[in-house]
């Protein structure tokens, strides 16, 4: 990763014929600190103008003169530089890499700071010095424009961001925004390094929004976006660092957002628990409230059914409705005397939903609700999950929503994943009526249904997720996989809109190799996609040795931890020992899969979900470390793991272990700051990155093993 900026202080020092800086041995995190860093990002035909705005403080304690380094993004083409400090612009110039080289070496070495080596390599733009009184805060305003570059059909923007190892605090506020515009129909804008807020504003034309606030961001920010005129757009990343090994790739469509034409029509049935327990919470009142916003939103062409359940069941008519003004008004004043009573009859729920579907091309959905455990009628999981695929006859699509915890998570993952649905968890006290009402606004529009992809030829395998999702208006479908040839396919996506079958090409190449880590983010989500599968497939079909297996083995090699290998990160749990390590990971997914309902149910169900569904990949670059989710839902963030390239390292008993390095290897240890170092460093340019982990760290470079030692 790189950073957004570098502040180097000096007392009473000036450039000469190189750089002189303060000799105290103090990192560079004590001098200064970073307030906040907005940066607004337009792009426009490939030209992007970024602007950043931040505020920093001397901390130091002391007044100092300041120089001003902004490592320049590797292959920009930059066109235009220019920062401020206050009202007043600064003079500077961007050096070459190997003057930067020089810069950052001679920076290390005399604040003996590794944390500028992994910027080795790349340019920056020095500027002249100017004053930096102590506990003086200085607002920095900077305004670049480079050429993107395309590839693969996909423009891509990266931000180094990372700016952990530069800032002693969290920051107040981190943002980036970035509008683009483009002569042709935007799709496809993709981040896999953060979640972003993405607005349309017309088919030519999008913004992308990520914010956090008291955060340290250490992640650089990257995103993907392509052009297309077809209505669905399409985009293929491949990644293959060793051609000896099949290689990664994911898939991206995305529709335009105007679709000519109707919209394609939809059979709809919603099925609502009005059980005795609805009324906590006024869970009832919240329920009503978003079937009758499903019902206001149905589109000309729809038809639609209701079912209320307790412990008997009641069909609001017995035939599927056509949708009109009408229609709605009524169905809307039936919702509306729903009251709440009685148990909890799921099986016979589920049963006279699905009656109401005939076999035919239109696209068919069940949006089912329900707050508790089956207590009336059938209410064994394996025999529920049976009749109801069973009866599943016309391709039904089935979407859960389970409401606080006293559902079943197995029932209704089992149930939405034979019946080529999803399932959606509400928490106690959390908006059900916003979370079904924003779930109907992403399927109201159905675009595709019946997805299928031919790879033209090339042979693909471990894709996930196995059965592609409808698209809808606005959304978008991430698939990914491995593939075994490479060279130039026609890559094919199919499906249904109208009743009749679609079809889309373009022309894309698998990489035989793949140079650099600029697409490891390709590697890494599948395999966090890959662990998540796993876990679902225990959960719903019983643990296998060799699934466990592939777990730790995924876990150890991409840093993946999950609550089921957590105990990767102690000091006394040694990596190499894949048979133990399994063993453990095994007894742990069945002692916690055991639990299918309640709080820690509700959140092992969620935190598969986040793995199988995850839009960006998990721990990404160095200081990215790694995350999971407890038995209470919280988030755990991991610092014993961290990523460097697409090596692994866990912290052993303080000293950073790669992933792959045999237990009981007796490193050549190479002290940092000495000759050795940095000629190591030069010779292998890996190693820049990892020097500046926080401790210790024993790698491996090509056959020899390394103990780079503090």
């Amino acid at each position: 990763m790189r950073t957004a900026l570098a502040l180097i202080l000096m007392v009473s020092a000036a450039w000469a014929d190189g750089l002189i800086v303060d000799r105290r041995e103090r990192p560079l995190t004590d001098f200064f600190s970073v307030k906040n860093h907005l940066v607004t990002v337009s792009i426009d035909e490939q030209h992007a103008v970024t602007e950043v705005d931040q505020t920093m403080k001397n901390v130091s304690g002391h007044p100092a003169e300041a120089v001003y380094l902004f490592p320049v993004p590797k292959g920009a083409q930059i066109t235009g530089f220019e920062i401020w400090i206050g009202d007043q612009k600064m003079q500077g110039e961007i050096l070459k890499a190997d003057e930067a080289r020089q810069i950052y070496h001679s920076i290390v070495r005399a604040k003996r700071d590794p944390a500028l080596l992994e910027y080795v390599g790349t340019g920056v733009y020095r500027t002249s010095a100017f004053v930096f009184a102590a506990d003086e805060e200085k607002r920095f305003r900077i305004k670049y424009t480079e050429l993107l570059q395309k590839e693969s059909g996909l423009v891509r923007y990266l931000y180094p961001l990372n700016t952990e190892k530069f800032s002693k605090f969290p920051l107040e506020e981190a943002r980036v925004e970035v509008t683009i515009k483009s002569k042709g129909k935007v799709k496809n804008v993709y981040s896999p390094s953060h979640p972003i807020d993405l607005v349309r504003g017309s088919d030519t034309s999008a913004r992308a929004t990520w914010s956090v606030k008291k955060d340290t961001p250490r992640v650089d920010f990257e995103l993907f976006y392509s052009t297309d005129e077809a209505v669905v757009g399409t985009s293929l990343l491949t990644y293959r660092p060793d051609p000896a090994e099949p290689g990664y790739f994911l898939f991206l469509a995305s529709p335009q957002l105007k679709i000519e034409g109707p919209v394609e029509p939809k059979d709809i049935v919603f099925v609502l628990d009005k059980s005795g327990s609805m009324r906590a919470d006024n869970k009832i009142g919240q329920a009503k409230e978003a079937l009758t916003f499903c019902l206001r939103s149905l589109n000309d062409g729809d038809r639609f059914g209701i079912v209320v359940f307790s412990s008997a069941v009641e069909k609001y008519t017995e035939r599927l409705v056509t949708f009109n003004e009408a229609e709605k008004e009524k169905a809307v004043s039936y919702v509306s005397r729903i009251g709440s009573d009685g148990g909890t009859n799921i099986n016979d729920a589920l049963l006279a939903g699905l009656s109401f579907f005939e076999a035919g091309d239109r696209l068919k959905m069940v949006i089912f609700l329900t707050d508790g455990l089956p207590t009336v009628g059938v209410t064994q999981v394996p025999a529920i999950v049976k009749n109801a695929t069973d009866a599943n006859t016309a391709g039904v699509r089935l979407f859960n929503f389970g409401v606080g915890y006293d559902v079943n998570t197995t029932l209704l993952d089992k149930l939405a994943r034979e019946n080529k649905g999803d399932s959606e968890y509400v928490k106690p006290k959390e908006n059900l009526e916003a979370k079904v009402s924003g779930f109907y606004s992403k399927v109201q529009s159905p675009v595709l249904s019946n997805l299928k992809l031919d790879w033209g030829g090339a042979t693909v395998k471990e894709v996930l997720p196995r059965q592609i999702p409808d698209l809808f208006k606005g959304g978008q479908i991430v698939v990914s996989g491995r593939y075994v040839e490479s060279g130039a396919r026609k890559v094919v996506l199919t499906g249904t809109a109208q009743g009749k079958e679609q079809r889309f090409e373009f022309e894309s190449a698998f990489d035989e190799k793949s140079e650099g880590t600029g697409k490891l983010f390709v590697e890494r989500l599948w395999a966090q996609r890959k662990i998540g599968y796993i876990i679902d497939q225990i959960q719903l079909y019983g643990r296998a040795q060799e699934l466990v297996d592939e777990i730790v083995k995924l876990s150890v090699k991409y840093g993946i931890i999950t609550e089921y290998t957590s105990f990767l990160i102690r000091d006394d749990v040694k990596l190499g020992d894949a048979r133990k390590n399994a063993d453990r990971a095994g007894k742990e997914l069945e002692e916690k899969l055991k639990q299918d309902t309640g709080e820690a149910g509700q959140n092992r169900a969620l935190s598969k979900k986040e793995l199988q569904a995850a839009p960006q990949a998990a721990a990404p670059g160095v200081g990215g470390g790694a995350q999971y989710k407890d038995d209470k839902g919280n988030t755990v963030q991991v610092r014993s793991v961290q990523n460097v390239g697409r090596r692994t390292f866990f912290r052993k008993n303080k000293v950073w272990q790669e992933a792959d390095v045999p237990e009981g290897v007796q490193p050549k240890e190479v002290k940092f700051f000495s000759d050795e170092f940095f000629k190591l460093l030069e010779e292998q340019t890996e190693l820049n990155a990892i020097a500046t982990l926080d401790a210790d760290a024993i790698v491996k470079v090509k056959d020899a093993y390394y103990r780079l030692a503090r």
